[in-house]
């Protein structure tokens, strides 16, 4: 094939909307290099600790330099991925960072040992009201049932609540391998995909810290500080020894820490692709290209938990605690933007409130509190928020922790899916007489109807069924046709 035959077979590829691998068999490759990224970061401290372990690592540098390397794999160029150093969670409404950036990777998770009070719900919705943004997050490593004996169930119990709790655009990331096996370590809190780590892709470098650094970092560190690491300076003494691979390249780390940056790569280079494209537009798109399909699991697993897990909703879509929308597809997400594009539509969002007469009965047959709302907007639902309060049937804040609120949750849509969710918490409080604030925050209803009742069941405890003092249900939902008319073209 001639130079000019290739291209113009590029042009006609593209203009059809199929991957080049299939119209072309790996011959043409398109060239990206000159289409700029749009701004892009990865947030986290720039030096993090392994408590498991005791060990330091180049956590946050192997993020961004997984960021880095697929989006050049993807064929763009870009000269380095600013390193925000700082906490993604901890008072990340009040900074710019989430109104200058189009996308972001995130590979913590938020610490439940932090105090800070949460401002209320009103006041995160009108950020994401305003950001164009996709927060590319990691689901986190608490491990899932899939591998009863390797789950954190202290670590699963304090989900926290955040800015993202309220997003309308965030994709949360759990693992799989190169060969779609889920793995024992992704942790089951509804992540909205999988894919699998860059690390497990062909990225590699020297991960952990070498002694030199080890000691010069330990040197810089004053009593009390907590510069990145989040830790007492007690802690920071004890740890003292590198890893035997330390100055090494390593090639097969784990952890859902190394999804985020490799989708989030991806959901950049689409951007920059599709300029044109919304934050909703793009991360619809990214749940839509997912599939279940080619899931499996290892023969030592409890395989059944993963069929177990499915839920199909009304729109036949099918969602799992464990794995989102299932494995996110690239090529497929970019096919989908397109269509977006060559139709000139936009998936808008629309902000649902609900918080007027709450049914609160308890349910019997189920041995749970009972609790609804209705809406009476009609719209199709992208992320479903449901907030209330509960009161603890104890007041000691260990029990509180251990036993006095649900892990999990179950929420009921108008067309009747129920889907079974980790309830994240806001810092406890026994002085705030409103009770705990929970949140529950979910994109498994997307594209059903909000119009109706939706119905919350809160399972008794080991101390009791908390009492509910207030419950509100927020639905970004989008009233156009451009989502109906990309699911019905899932397969």
């Amino acid at each position: 094939m001639t130079r000019t035959a290739a291209i113009l077979r590029a042009v006609g590829c593209a203009a059809l909307g199929t991957t080049l691998s299939a119209c072309f068999n790996n011959a043409v490759q398109p060239d990206y290099s000159s289409v700029p990224i749009v701004p892009v970061a990865h947030i986290e401290p720039a030096t993090r600790f392994l408590t498991k372990d005791w060990l330091f690592t180049h956590h946050a540098t192997s993020a961004r330099g997984i960021f880095k390397w697929r989006i050049e794999k993807n064929g763009h160029r870009i000269p380095a991925i600013p390193l925000i150093d700082d906490d993604a969670y901890d008072g990340i409404e009040g900074k710019d960072h989430l109104l200058r950036y189009k996308v972001v990777s995130i590979s913590s998770t938020p610490s439940p040992f932090d105090k800070t009070p949460r401002p209320e719900a009103e006041h995160f919705l009108s950020l994401w009201t305003k950001a164009d943004i996709n927060p590319v997050i990691a689901a986190g490593n608490a491990g899932n049932t899939l591998c009863p004996e390797e789950r954190d169930y202290d670590a699963l119990r304090r989900q926290m609540v955040s800015a993202y709790s309220y997003a309308d655009s965030a994709i949360f990331t759990g693992a799989v391998t190169p060969d779609h096996t889920v793995t024992c370590y992704t942790s089951e809190n509804a992540p909205d995909i999988v894919y699998p780590t860059g690390y497990k892709q062909g990225f590699c470098n020297n991960y952990y810290m070498t002694q030199d650094e080890i000691d010069d970092f330990r040197t810089t560190m004053s009593v009390g500080d907590k510069n990145g690491t989040k830790l007492q300076w007690s802690t920071i003494r004890r740890a003292f020894t590198a890893h035997r691979d330390a100055g090494k390249l390593n090639c097969d780390i784990t952890g859902t820490s190394f999804v985020s940056p490799n989708v989030a790569a991806h959901i950049a280079t689409l951007r920059s692709r599709f300029p044109q494209a919304t934050d909703q537009d793009v991360r619809a798109t990214a749940l839509l290209s997912a599939s279940q399909d080619k899931l499996i699991t290892d023969p030592g697993q409890h395989g059944e938990y993963l069929d177990q897990s499915m839920v199909r909703n009304a729109r036949g879509l099918r969602h799992s605690s464990l794995t989102g929308f299932g494995i996110y597809n690239p090529d497929r997400h970019q096919q989908l933007l397109r269509h977006l594009s060559n139709d000139g539509q936009h998936i808008t969002p629309t902000l649902i409130r609900s918080d007027g007469t709450k049914n609160i009965r308890f349910d019997f047959q189920r041995n749970a509190r009972r609790l609804s709302l209705t809406v009476t907007d009609n719209a199709a639902a992208l992320q479903t928020i449901f907030e209330f309060r509960a009161v603890p049937q104890t007041t000691s804040p260990y029990e509180i922790y251990q036993n006095g609120l649900p892990e999990e949750v179950s929420l009921i849509s108008p067309s009747g899916t129920e889907v079974k969710l980790l309830a994240a918490w806001d810092r406890p409080s026994l002085a705030d007489p409103r009770g705990m604030r929970l949140v529950v925050s979910t994109s498994a209803f997307l594209g059903e109807d909000t119009k109706g009742t939706w119905t919350l069941i809160l399972p008794q405890m080991y101390f009791g069924t908390p009492d509910i003092t207030d419950a509100k249900l927020y639905i970004w939902g989008t009233t156009g046709p451009a989502l109906n008319t990309l699911i019905e073209l899932k397969p």
